[in-house]
C-alpha cells in the first residue's frame, strides 16, 4: 500500500506540472519472432498513449506510437493539449534470453503550451499560451532481457525535434532542438495480456526556446502475440 501511494505521488507531480513538451511514450518492442505483435495501451504524464509494433521476421519490426490529451482547464483557461504520432522500424538480434536492436522514428505532433520570454526593449518578461507544431526525427536503440514472464528494456535515444511557435509576436517562432532520451520499461505478468510500466527521461543537449518537462512516466497493460518461448527463456 505505502508503494501504490509513492507512486501515485510521483504520478499526479508530473501530471500536474505539464505546461509543454513532454517526453512521449517510447516504442520499446524487442520482437525477435516472424509475426511478433505488441500493442500498449497506457495513461501516462503524456496523457493517454499507445504503441503497436510487429515483426515481419526474426530482425525487421515496424513501429507506431502515439499520445495525446484532451483540454484541462486551470483557472478558467486550457492549460495543455496536444497530439503526437510517431511511426519507424527497427533491427533486432536475439542471442538467448537478450535482443538488441537499433532503429529509426519520425514524429509529429501539435502542443497547446506555455512560453515565456524577456522583452528586451520594454524589459519585462511575458508569459503566453500558444499553438506549436513539432517534428521529431531518432535515432533509438534497445537492450532488453525477453523472458515468457516478463521483458526489461533499457532505451537509449538520440532525437532532433524542429518545433514552430504559430504566433507572430513570438521572437523566436522556430527552433531546433537535440535530445538524449534514455528510459526504463517493465512488461510483466502470466499469458498474453502483461502489465506494462515506462518511465523515461529527455535531456535537452542545447539551448531550447519553449518549456518542457524532462521526465514523464506511463503504466497500463500490453498485449503480445505470436511468441513462442523456447525452454532458455522461461
Amino acid at each position: 500500500m505505502k508503494r501504490i501511494i509513492i507512486l501515485s505521488v510521483i504520478f499526479t507531480t508530473l501530471s500536474s506540472t505539464i505546461m509543454a513538451y513532454v517526453p512521449p511514450i517510447i516504442n520499446s518492442s524487442i520482437l525477435s519472432q516472424k509475426g511478433e505483435f505488441q500493442g500498449a495501451f497506457t495513461y501516462g504524464s503524456s496523457g493517454a498513449e499507445q504503441y503497436l509494433s510487429y515483426a515481419f521476421d526474426e530482425s525487421l519490426s515496424v513501429l507506431v506510437n502515439s499520445s495525446f490529451t484532451i483540454d484541462t482547464m486551470y483557472n478558467g483557461s486550457t492549460k495543455r493539449k496536444h497530439f503526437f504520432f510517431e511511426g519507424g522500424f527497427n533491427y533486432g538480434k536475439q542471442a538467448g534470453s537478450w535482443v538488441f536492436t537499433m532503429g529509426g522514428m519520425y514524429g509529429y505532433g501539435q502542443y497547446y503550451t506555455l512560453f515565456s520570454g524577456y522583452d528586451e526593449y520594454n524589459y519585462n518578461s511575458y508569459r503566453f499560451y500558444g499553438l506549436m507544431d513539432f517534428h521529431k526525427f531518432s535515432i533509438q536503440g534497445d537492450i532488453g532481457i525477453k523472458k515468457s514472464f516478463f521483458e526489461l528494456v533499457f532505451t537509449h535515444r538520440f532525437a532532433v525535434g524542429y518545433a514552430k511557435v504559430d504566433n507572430p509576436m513570438y521572437p523566436i517562432n522556430s527552433s531546433t532542438q537535440s535530445y538524449f532520451e534514455p528510459g526504463i520499461t517493465l512488461k510483466a505478468g502470466p499469458g498474453k495480456i502483461k502489465f506494462f510500466t515506462q518511465a523515461r527521461l529527455s535531456l535537452p543537449l542545447n539551448d531550447r526556446n519553449y518549456n518542457m518537462n524532462y521526465g514523464a512516466i506511463s503504466l497500463g497493460f500490453i498485449v503480445h502475440l505470436g511468441y513462442k518461448a523456447d525452454e532458455n527463456n522461461y
